[in-house]
């Protein structure tokens, strides 16, 4: 070890990975695995102490140090630049939410606009592209390219692929949500005295179907073909979501905070990103009170969190989650029971997510697993 250090942007290279738990202990450097499973830290080093803090660090951790490598000196031109790219790397989750509500929102806004008669024009093309750049996979995708290359890519990806999980996972993600939402029904019908009304809401969300696909221009009474684009729909809509929250902002805020704190933070930042549907004319949400869909959504990044944490970060569990809520919502739809006037049930399936969270939170802690 040199006797001084001159200050500048350095690489430490160690043997092993670095667990996810411990990245928080190494904030200001960029942190990336290489395909022979060593990690690279690359970040700045001020001085001899600063240095001797960064080993004292690594020998804690029982991990093997190979190079420290000094790859631009303080004085160097670029090395305004670096200091740029490190503030990015170090921010990349910040950067992800930035990108997905700057370019997302314009065109969410402008069709809440035109929709309500405020707005002449609906959105334009070029706030459809940006809409489409900012969708959670893509802004995921852009961020992950940029800050961590292709080894980052390539762990962003396993998570939407991982797909060896015990079954009763498969199950529970398939028809949780569904037993959830009948067992709401059926406890308001209790309540309120009426015969049993799933079935009757069933037929009613599938009357529902019908007219969007006549909509839509296909034969309302072709019901294999209803069915066969409402499975596709269901279950590939969520991979546009789930492949930025789920695949890559849980991950990092995970480094920083417990489980349950960047569940609820997604959660909350999950609803408000479709706060613009609220006012769209037309849309699922329209007209329905924000509390609901608040709690509901919340309740629910908390499930998607214990599902990831408890199946190795499997996302593709998150996204089959995801697909059935939407699937079953087409036939027990919650703001159908809203808008025909039966709070009982719309606010019970909010109530029974919530109970559901609390119970995991309460057996599993805040790391929830």
């Amino acid at each position: 070890m040199p006797v001084s250090v001159m200050p500048g942007w350095y690489e430490i290279r160690i043997k092993e990975e670095i667990g996810e738990k411990w990245l928080a202990w190494f904030d200001e450097f960029t942190v990336t695995r290489t395909e022979s499973g060593e990690t690279l830290l690359t970040g700045p080093i001020a001085d001899q102490s600063a240095l001797h803090g960064l080993l004292a660090k690594i020998r804690d951790l029982n991990l093997t140090l190979l190079t420290v490598n000094l790859i631009q000196p303080e004085s160097s031109p670029e090395m305004g630049w670096s200091k740029v790219t490190a503030w990015i790397r170090r921010n990349d989750v910040l950067l992800f939410f930035l990108m997905v509500f700057v370019l997302g929102w314009p065109r969410a806004i402008v069709e809440a606009g035109y929709s309500q008669g405020w707005l002449a024009r609906g959105p334009s093309s070029f706030l459809t592209i940006l809409y489409l750049l900012g969708t959670p996979l893509i802004s995921a995708l852009i961020v992950t390219a940029v800050t961590r290359g292709r080894v980052g890519l390539k762990e962003w990806s396993a998570r939407l692929i991982h797909w060896r999980v015990n079954l009763r996972w498969y199950l529970f993600v398939l028809f949780g949500y569904p037993l959830l939402v009948a067992s709401a029904y059926t406890v308001s019908d209790l309540v309120t005295g009426r015969d049993w009304s799933v079935l009757t809401v069933w037929k009613a969300g599938f009357e529902n179907l019908r007219v969007g696909a006549a909509d839509l221009g296909i034969n309302p009474q072709n019901n294999l073909q209803i069915l066969g684009i409402l499975l596709l729909a269901s279950f590939l809509v969520p991979i546009f979501e789930e492949g930025g929250w789920r695949a890559f902002a849980i991950p990092r805020l995970q480094q920083k905070y417990s489980a349950l704190t960047s569940a609820l933070v997604m959660g909350v930042i999950w609803s408000v990103w479709h706060l613009p549907n609220f006012y769209t004319i037309g849309a699922d949400h329209y007209g329905m009170p924000f509390l609901w869909f608040l709690l509901t959504i919340t309740s629910t990044s908390i499930l998607m969190v214990w599902i990831m944490n408890n199946t190795n970060q499997s996302v593709l569990m998150t996204i089959l989650f995801h697909g059935s809520i939407i699937l079953w919502g087409h036939f027990l739809p919650a703001q159908l029971e809203f808008q025909n006037g039966d709070h009982v049930a719309f606010w019970l399936t909010c109530a029974f997510s919530v109970i559901t969270s609390l119970i995991i939170i309460f057996k599993k802690g805040p790391q929830l697993k």
